[in-house]
């Protein structure tokens, strides 16, 4: 099923969501992608995220300190990127590092050119888990 919200496109594949972003990320946006994670996790447990970062615009400092401060970060395991250029791949880094001072579960977190690579190292972290 994919569901679509401001920027967001999200699709899931049991419990791996599949995250598109279009455009600029608003506070709204932010809310109800978080909680689109955790009403999933509460019924399938931690989850992973393959990111297409490829058409995201801007992020606000506003934007970025919402997401940092919703309790998401608990539900998920790894976060695999794509498509990011130099400058958002450091912004999205600093952003995912603060968010994850309000965690006490590590995520992992990697960045790739493309979607198969970003795939194969994502089915790579869930062969490794018990």
């Amino acid at each position: 099923m994919e569901y679509q919200h401001g920027c967001y496109t999200a699709q899931w594949e049991g419990t791996l969501l599949h995250l598109r972003h279009t455009g600029d990320a608003s506070v709204d946006d932010v809310i109800w992608l978080s909680d689109l994670v955790v009403t999933q996790a509460a019924k399938v447990g931690p989850i992973d995220i393959i990111a297409d970062l490829s058409r995201l615009g801007h992020v606000s400092p506003v934007v970025r300190k919402q997401f940092s401060q919703h309790p998401v970060h608990q539900h998920i395991k790894a976060i695999a990127s794509f498509g990011a250029s130099l400058t958002l791949r450091a912004v999205v880094i600093l952003a995912l590092r603060a968010s994850f001072l309000f965690s006490k579960a590590p995520v992992e977190v990697a960045f790739f050119s493309n979607e198969s690579e970003a795939r194969a190292w994502m089915q790579r972290q869930r062969a490794k888990r018990p």
